[in-house]
Formats: structure tokens, sequence, C-alpha cells
């Protein structure tokens, strides 16, 4: 008896889907929007963290799953406090050797992996997950914590890249008591729809 073949998910088919992201943000991407599907880079010596968090924190609270993937130092009451309902976050903070698999088996499971890579991702190993995204209709957002080199980047072409520029912290007494809110200057460009550069700021309460 043949085997039933089984059914084959055209990429055309995660084309109306997206992700939603916090108005700042939205006023940033020329859909409002990030397509299913996308590798978003997100880069700077300031402020790359929060706001690689914040990027997600939408579609986790519009119920997404979220995995965050390598982030050592990240605060479970600072990834609250930018928004994302914890009871939808998966955290792997130190994965083995191993992480790609891990990643790839995240992205086949799950709707948003925000990943920091604990060790150097070749464009093969990057090439794949962003095409395991693309199949999948999942949303790989890529970034490196505290203490990485400032002039790190995804190793192959992401869709969109989000640059924080500065970050400035606000408080009571302009700054000097309280802290509140962060505010994080950002330079966003990309491939195709996102070939035009566009600048703004987004604010991180707290």
């Amino acid at each position: 008896m043949r085997r039933p073949v089984p059914p084959v998910v055209s990429v055309d088919a995660h084309a109306k889907r997206s992700f939603g992201v916090v108005d700042e943000l939205a006023d940033l991407l020329p859909e409002g929007r990030i397509r299913a599907g996308s590798v978003v880079a997100v880069r700077g010596s300031t402020g790359a963290t929060s706001l690689a968090l914040l990027t997600v924190a939408r579609s986790a609270m519009q119920g997404s799953w979220v995995a965050v993937v390598g982030i050592a130092d990240l605060g479970i009451e600072a990834a609250s406090e930018l928004g994302l309902p914890l009871e939808r976050v998966v955290l792997i903070s130190r994965p083995t050797s191993r992480w790609v698999e891990a990643v790839a088996v995240l992205l086949r499971g799950v709707d948003v992996v925000v990943l920091s890579p604990p060790g150097r991702c070749s464009a093969r190993d990057a090439r794949r997950m962003a095409a395991i995204a693309r199949e999948r209709g999942s949303l790989l957002v890529v970034t490196r914590g505290a203490g990485y080199d400032d002039d790190w980047s995804w190793p192959v072409p992401a869709d969109v890249t989000l640059e924080a520029l500065s970050s400035r912290w606000g408080g009571l007494d302009e700054g000097h008591g309280t802290l509140c809110s962060r505010e994080i200057a950002v330079r966003v460009f990309g491939r195709r729809a996102h070939s035009l550069e566009r600048r703004g700021v987004v604010t991180c309460g707290f």
C-alpha cells in the first residue's frame, strides 16, 4: 500500500500572517507589523536586548509563545516590565553546544524565538534557521546580550535590522530619582519593503 504523502505547506501560505509590534515600532515598519517567516536582527552597543524583547512583546500579549535562548543575564522581572507575559515565555538561558539544533526544534514548535547565539554562528547554520522560520511561519529575532562585541552582526542578510543607536534613562528629578522609563533611538532598515531606512525613538516603561 502506498503511504500517504504529507501535505506540503507553501511559504506563500504564511504571506498574509504577521506579528504585531508596539505602536512606536509599528510607526517605523512599512506595514506596521513583521511578516511571518521573517528574521529580525537587533544590534547596538546599548539597549539591544531590551529592543529585542520589546519587538516580540506585543506578539506574546496577543497569544504567541516566545522562546528566549542564550540571554544568560536576562532578568525575569525586567522582561515582565517590558510587557512579556511570563506564562507564555520559554527561557533557555544557557543552551548546550547543540544550540542550533535546539533552535531548529523551537522554531517548529513556538511562534517566536529570540536568540543570542552562545557561540560563533556560521552562515550555513544561519541560513538553516532562517529557512525553518520561513517554512513554519515563525519569527526569529537574533541579538547579542551585554558584554559581546559591539560590531557583531548576523552572518546572512536579515529581513529587518533594528539598530539601537543610543539610549537614555528617565526618572524623577531628571534621572536622579527612581528610574521609570528608557528611551532607545532606533534605526530600521532591511530588504525589499524595508529597504528605506527609518529612524525613531521607542520607550520602554518600567
